[in-house]
């Protein structure tokens, strides 16, 4: 029974202990590796979650934000009129101004507060006088139901875009809004008044000048008719800036001298 314990039972004994301990070294690992596993996923989960958070407190800022400028403040006290109301002139649909739930788009005119402060007119310029006008040139304003006043200012701001509306309405007309600001208010100006500006380009102290249609081309040089007692010759000149009535003349021809104003045609 000794031998048999000694050479079986002890050994068989040692052989199962030590499976034990290998079984339990392998699970151990297992268990090891199955733990770093999870510390790295709870790690993602935490970092994923964090991004998420951080993503939502900036939605969050974004939409307090909005809801703060849902509010519109008036810079001053005064009466509110609606944007579409104080353009007649524009086409419009059926809704009502700033009817309720309505949509608005990004920089759109959505009301206006007329004020007596400060007096500005608007007026269009013709994509062909574009070259000839700049910022800060004085200004003389005439108001249609103020006949025989005249307002001075100068160019205040001149709209990079041409005007969508003269656009979308004749696609060949481009003209481009430009901001008259007044250097004096007058109480009896209104807001709305038709009103006309001219822009000083120039000024000249002296100037030999005649109307625009006393000119035409010959051979593609400009060219006047001078009265020669009973009859006339052309006479060659060059010619500076013109108003649409009177073009500057800068040479070839003389203070005094009269000329056509319907020059003939067959010449």
């Amino acid at each position: 029974n000794l031998d048999l314990l000694k050479n079986f039972t002890n050994k068989r004994q040692i052989a199962e202990l030590k499976s034990d301990v290998s079984q339990s070294e392998m699970a151990l690992e297992r268990t090891n590796r199955k733990a770093k596993a999870d510390v790295i996923q709870a790690e993602a989960n935490l970092r994923a979650t964090q991004s998420e958070y951080k993503r939502q407190q900036d939605k969050l800022g974004k939409l307090e934000e909005q809801i703060v400028k849902t509010k519109i403040y008036a810079p001053s006290d005064g009466q509110v009129i609606y944007a579409t109301s104080a353009q007649g002139h524009r086409w419009r649909g059926n809704d009502e101004p700033l009817d309720e739930g309505r949509d608005v788009r990004e920089r759109e005119e959505l009301i206006y507060l007329p004020t007596t402060s400060s007096v500005n007119a608007e007026v269009n310029i013709h994509e062909s006088n574009m070259d000839k006008v700049s910022l800060k040139m004085p200004v003389m304003v005439t108001v249609d139901a103020l006949p025989g006043k005249v307002f001075t200012g100068y160019v205040a701001k001149i709209a990079p875009l041409p005007d969508p509306t003269s656009v979308w309405l004749n696609p060949d007309l481009k003209v481009y809004n430009t901001d008259i600001f007044l250097d004096k208010n007058d109480e009896i100006l209104r807001t709305g008044m038709s009103c006309k500006a001219e822009i000083i380009i120039e000024q000249y102290d002296d100037a030999i000048y005649v109307p625009v249609q006393a000119v035409l081309r010959v051979k593609g040089s400009p060219t006047v008719y001078v009265v020669k007692g009973k009859t006339y010759e052309p006479c060659k000149v060059r010619i500076g800036l013109d108003n649409n009535r009177m073009v500057h003349i800068t040479s070839g021809l003389k203070e005094g001298e009269f000329v056509l104003l319907a020059p003939p045609l067959a010449e």
